[in-house]
């Protein structure tokens, strides 16, 4: 009988969560997505977050002076557990973030919100993600979560590529990344350009 028994709260069982694998685009397919994205900021932040894998709370508190041009890499102020970090930044992002700063200029946060003085918020993004994934048709679902899983898993892919075969060439649009991280880091040189007040 084990009614009107005292249970100790750690021995109850629980049930198991279930475990679902993530739906992973295919290259063509985030290229897809990205190219039905109707705003530059939006396309510009939706873009960062699948090439550097970044979390959307992270993306949208990138600072211009986070980009580092001559290093190509991207800092993260205090991300998961409250920790600075280092991502790579490819050759792609770092062009599509200067076309986005030469159109906008902007000054503090790279992607600004609509309130003055504060960053895009990631509502505002959420919504440019469901509107272009509306509009590229395509059927598997697109959140700026999914888009750093599929940033996580191709770079495994990438890595298992690596040991598999000695091929220098691998298939990852957006998304490169380096084997040795380097220990010390001086502020970054933005965006390799000189900012204009104007």
């Amino acid at each position: 009988m084990t009614l009107k028994q005292p249970w100790a709260v750690d021995e109850i069982p629980m049930p198991k969560q279930p475990f679902k694998l993530p739906v992973i685009l295919s290259p063509q397919e985030v290229m897809r997505f990205l190219e039905s994205v109707d705003s530059m900021k939006h396309g510009a932040i939706l873009m960062a977050a699948y090439a550097a894998g970044l979390r959307v709370s992270e993306a949208t508190h990138l600072k211009v002076t986070d980009i580092d041009s001559e290093r190509m890499m991207l800092r993260v102020d205090q991300g998961k557990c409250r920790k600075d970090r280092y991502v790579m930044l490819s050759p792609r992002l770092l062009e599509e973030l200067r076309m986005y700063w030469r159109a906008g200029r902007p000054e503090t946060w790279l992607f600004p919100g609509d309130i003055p003085g504060r960053p895009i918020t990631r509502y505002a993004v959420g919504q440019a993600c469901q509107k272009a994934h509306r509009h590229s048709g395509i059927k598997k679902p697109i959140t700026p979560h999914s888009l750093r899983q599929n940033a996580q898993q191709l770079q495994q892919g990438d890595q298992r590529e690596e040991n598999d075969c000695d091929s220098g060439e691998r298939l990852v649009h957006f998304c490169l990344r380096s084997r040795h991280a380097r220990a010390r880091l001086q502020r970054p040189n933005i965006l390799g350009e000189r900012q204009s007040t104007a």
